[in-house]
Parts: C-alpha cells; sequence; structure tokens
C-alpha cells in the first residue's frame, strides 16, 4: 500500500523510529495533508535527505510553529528555501538561520531576505553576510541593519558597502561603522556619507578619512562637521581644509578651529575666512588670530572685526595693521579702540587715521592719543575732534592744540568747551577761538570765557558777539567788559544789554557808556538804570537820553 494512502492521523502517529525507516521515495511521495500532520518530535528526528526528499511543494505545505523544529544542522536546499514565505522564513530559528549555507542565502529573494526578523539577521554569520547580493542589502530594513555587528559590516564588500541607502546608513551606530573597512569606506557616495552619525564618521582612522575624495567631502554636512573634535578635525589634511565649503567651515566649533595646524590655517582663502561667525572669531585666541597672514586678516568682514577682542587686535603685526580697510577699522569696538597701544595707533596709515569713527576717537586712551605726530594728528576731521573725550583734550600739549586748523577747531563740541579746566581753554590760540561759530562761543563755560584776551575779545564777528549767552555777559566784571570795543557794545543785543549786571553798569567808563546806541538804553532795566552816576549820565548824548522811558526816568538817581 503506497504510504500516501495513510491517514494525517497515521502520519502524525507514527513513532520515531518507524518514521526514521521511511526512504526518501516514500518521503516525496507524501502529500502536503501528511507533511502538516509531522509532529514536532519526528520532524526533530527526520535525517537531512528526508527534509531534502521533500522537496520545495512539500515544504512548503510545513506550518510556521512546524518550521522551528526542523531538526538542527539540516539546512533547507536553495529550492526549498526559495519555497518558503516571509512567514515560514520568519520563523526560522537563529540556529537554523545559522545553518544556512551562504550560497543558500544568497540565492534567496529580497523579499525573503527582508522577511528576517532582527534577531535572525544578527544570527547571520559575517560570512553569510559577506554572501548578500546588492539587491538583498538594499533590501535590508533599519530594524535589520541595526542587528549586524561590526564584524558583519567588516565582510561587506565595496559593492555591498555602496548598494546602502542613506536611510540604513543612518541606522548604523558608532560601534558598527567602526567595522567598515577603508575600501567599504571609499566607496560610499557623498550622499552616503552624509547620512552617517556623526560620531561614527569621525570613529574612523585618520588614514580612512584622509583619503576622503573631494567629492565625497563636499557631501558632509554642517552638522556632522559641528560634531568634530579638536582630534578629529586634525585627521583633515591641508588640501581637505582647503576644499570644504563655507557652510561646512561654519559649523566647525571654535575650539576646532584653535586646533588648526599651520598647514590647515594658511589653506584658508578669503571665502572661508569669510564663512566664520563672530561666535567662532571670538572663540580664537589671541596666539591663533595672529597666526592668521596679512591676506586672510585683509578678507575680514566689518562683521568679524566688530568680534575681535583688544587682545586679538593686539596680536596682529604691523603689516596686518597697516592694510586694514576702513569698514574693518571702523567696525572695532570702542573698548578696542581704548586699547590701542602707542604702537599700534602709530601704525596706522593716514587714511585709516582719517577713517576712525567718532566713538573710536574718543574712545582713545590720552596716553595714546598724545603720541600721534602733528602730522596724524592733523588727519582727524571736525567730526572726529569733537568725538575726543575731555580727558584726552585736557592730555593735549598746548603745541598740539594750537596745531588745530580752523576746520577742526570748529568740530569742538559744547561738552568739550564747557570743560572745566581753564588752562585747557587757554591752550587754543587767538586765531582758533576767532574762528568759533556763534554756538561755540556761547557753550564756553563762564571762566573760560572771561579768561578771553582784549585782542580775541576786540576780534569778535557780529555774528559771534550776539551769540553770546546771557550768563556769560552777566559773568563780566569791568576789566572783562573793557575788552570789548565801542562798536562791539552797540552791537550788543537788547537781551545782552539787560544780562549786564548792575555793579559792571555803574563800572562803565564815559567811553563805554557812549558806546550804547540809543536802541539799546530802553533794554537797561531799573536795577541797572539806577547804577548810572551823574558823571555817566551827563556823558551822555542827547540821542541817549531821550532813548530813556518813563519809567527808567522814574529809577534815575535824584
Amino acid at each position: 500500500m503506497p504510504i500516501s494512502y495513510l491517514s494525517a492521523g497515521q502520519i502524525a502517529g507514527l513513532s520515531v523510529t518507524t518514521l526514521q525507516r521511511l526512504t526518501t521515495t516514500q518521503m516525496a511521495s507524501l502529500l502536503t495533508t501528511q507533511v502538516a500532520a509531522l509532529t514536532a518530535t519526528e520532524l526533530e528526528a527526520m535525517s537531512a535527505d528526508q527534509v531534502h526528499a521533500l522537496g520545495a511543494t512539500l515544504v512548503r505545505a510545513l506550518s510556521v510553529t512546524q518550521i522551528p523544529h526542523v531538526a538542527d544542522g539540516v539546512v533547507f536546499d536553495t529550492a526549498q528555501l526559495l519555497a518558503l514565505n516571509g512567514d515560514q522564513l520568519a520563523a526560522l530559528s537563529q540556529s537554523q538561520v545559522a545553518a544556512l549555507d551562504a550560497t543558500h542565502v544568497a540565492a534567496m529573494a529580497a523579499d525573503q531576505i527582508h522577511s528576517l526578523s532582527g534577531a535572525q539577521v544578527s544570527s547571520l554569520t559575517a560570512t553569510q553576510v559577506g554572501g548578500l547580493t546588492t539587491s538583498q542589502v538594499a533590501g535590508l530594513a533599519a530594524t535589520q541593519i541595526a542587528a549586524l555587528t561590526a564584524t558583519d559590516i567588516g565582510e561587506f564588500a565595496a559593492t555591498q558597502a555602496a548598494a546602502l541607502t542613506p536611510t540604513q546608513i543612518g541606522a548604523i551606530d558608532v560601534t558598527q561603522f567602526r567595522g567598515f573597512s577603508a575600501t567599504e569606506v571609499a566607496a560610499f557616495s557623498a550622499t552616503q556619507l552624509s547620512a552617517v552619525v556623526a560620531e561614527g564618521l569621525w570613529s574612523l582612522d585618520a588614514t580612512i578619512i584622509a583619503a576622503f575624495s573631494p567629492t565625497q567631502l563636499a557631501g558632509l554636512t554642517a552638522t556632522q562637521f559641528g560634531r568634530l573634535s579638536p582630534t578629529d578635525f586634525g585627521k583633515l589634511t591641508g588640501t581637505q581644509v582647503t576644499a570644504l565649503s563655507p557652510a561646512q567651515l561654519g559649523g566647525l566649533s571654535a575650539a576646532n578651529l584653535v586646533a588648526l595646524s599651520d598647514s590647515q590655517l594658511a589653506a584658508l582663502d578669503a571665502t572661508h575666512i569669510q564663512a566664520l561667525s563672530a561666535g567662532q572669531i571670538a572663540g580664537l585666541g589671541v596666539t591663533d588670530f595672529g597666526r592668521f597672514s596679512r591676506t586672510q586678516v585683509s578678507a575680514f568682514t566689518a562683521t568679524q572685526f566688530a568680534a575681535l577682542s583688544a587682545a586679538d587686535f593686539a596680536s596682529l603685526d604691523a603689516s596686518a595693521v597697516g592694510a586694514l580697510a576702513t569698514p574693518q577699522l571702523q567696525a572695532l569696538s570702542p573698548y578696542v579702540a581704548h586699547s590701542l597701544t602707542t604702537t599700534r595707533l602709530t601704525e596706522l596709515t593716514g587714511t585709516q587715521v582719517a577713517a576712525l569713527t567718532p566713538l573710536q576717537v574718543g574712545a582713545l586712551n590720552a596716553t595714546t592719543l598724545i603720541s600721534l605726530s602733528p602730522t596724524q594728528f592733523g588727519l582727524f576731521s571736525a567730526t572726529q575732534i569733537g568725538g575726543l573725550a575731555s580727558t584726552a583734550l585736557h592730555a593735549l600739549s598746548a603745541t598740539q592744540v594750537a596745531a588745530f586748523t580752523p576746520t577742526q577747531t570748529q568740530g569742538l563740541t559744547a561738552a568739550l568747551l564747557q570743560m572745566p579746566e581753564a588752562a585747557d581753554f587757554g591752550k587754543l590760540t587767538e586765531t582758533q577761538v576767532g574762528g568759533f561759530s556763534a554756538g561755540q562761543l556761547a557753550a564756553l563755560s563762564t571762566s573760560n570765557f572771561t579768561s578771553l584776551s582784549a585782542t580775541l575779545v576786540a576780534g569778535l564777528s557780529t555774528t559771534q558777539l550776539q551769540g553770546l549767552a546771557a550768563t556769560q555777559l552777566g559773568a563780566l566784571d569791568a576789566t572783562g567788559f573793557a575788552r570789548f570795543s565801542a562798536t562791539e557794545i552797540g552791537q550788543l543785543t537788547a537781551a545782552q544789554v539787560r544780562a549786564l549786571s548792575p555793579g559792571l553798569i555803574g563800572a562803565l567808563t564815559i567811553p563805554q557808556v557812549q558806546a550804547f546806541s540809543p536802541s539799546q538804553i530802553p533794554a537797561l532795566s531799573a536795577a541797572q538804570v539806577q547804577q548810572l552816576t551823574t558823571t555817566q549820565l551827563s556823558a551822555m548824548t542827547a540821542a541817549q537820553l531821550n532813548a530813556f522811558t518813563g519809567e527808567q526816568v522814574q529809577n534815575l538817581q535824584a
């Protein structure tokens, strides 16, 4: 009786001994229903020849609960493996997967490989992994990739490594990534490298990193560069540093910039320099900044210069300072300007001195400022002179102040002219003060105004004279007022006449009294009129006397 006549129940009831006596021919003649009835004990007792005799169709009849019970060490042949569906493949035990021949694994369809669980993939031997086709590799899920060991990954051929997708590469952790050989990494495209977790990428041996092609290097992201340690960055060659894009360089930490070797630093061109952020610039040490060449310093933007510390600027050599462009120089903070040493200031060219902003001029240290040569000082504009700090002006010598041009003198602000140091005002020449605007004269402190010489007062223009403040005129005594000429007295406005102190009115000389015009007489206050003496009144002209108002006449001394 053919074995195929036995019922499923009878098949399931066969003893292990009876089952093992079945020939391969008998095994091959079993029906799918009979195979499906085999028990775990029977499957575990079958020999390799008996299993292989089942053929692809009968193996396909095994359920997912039966598959794991096929005897350990029994390897399905290629046809049988290809006959298994995804669920059946997923049911294979790890030992069964590990026992598969590499040739058999390589013969499996990509979707079959994809059916394996992470645990099953982790049980694949390095040889099996190395035998996967590029299609199979590309079909591995992220969870399967994550199950591979560094040793497994090290078995990949260059063609297999090149078949990995960016998503798969992104699923590889640091430990796994270290398993890639130089040959495998060299096979990666720029897109693949850009997907590598930064820590994994930079954990590679220096020789591997140094072998990155320009194309591969260009594919690395700013984020990957931002995770570089100084040690990792040191693995790049000078040529590779030169090939970095502005975005990649911008991802570097200040610590990495500090770690640049002389050859790497020298490789940075203007485009690289201008890609550095203010934060990166601020993080550079004095020694590091001083290593930039004159050409490189000339490439810095105004924004970058604004981030420099005083120490950074001080680290520049004379040639670099002398090459600074106006926007760079004007971007220096007042704090940096204040720290300029005499040597640094005198290194500036005439164009650079003339380019300093009023704020920078105002921040200059007084001791440093007086070190300027007359030629350099003469380059300051009126606006720059107006930016001087009062302490700086006070520190200038009389010779330096006397060298002010008329244009520079006109830049002296009210704040400077109101300095309490009369001695400083005394440094100005009569010619310079004579060139003051009406506003500048009006801004003089009373002590400075009353110190004006007779020659200077006599030279005031009508505009200057009539711009004098009431407080200034009110501070004059007889000696001070005596410096005004008869013509100047006659040009005083009504408000200015009224500002003269009553005591001063009583001390006027006859020529001074006679210098007042009839139009000025009505401006005299009652207190001023009361101070007029009989001698002064008797010297007045008829036109002056007729100009007195009724109220003023009533206040004349009896």
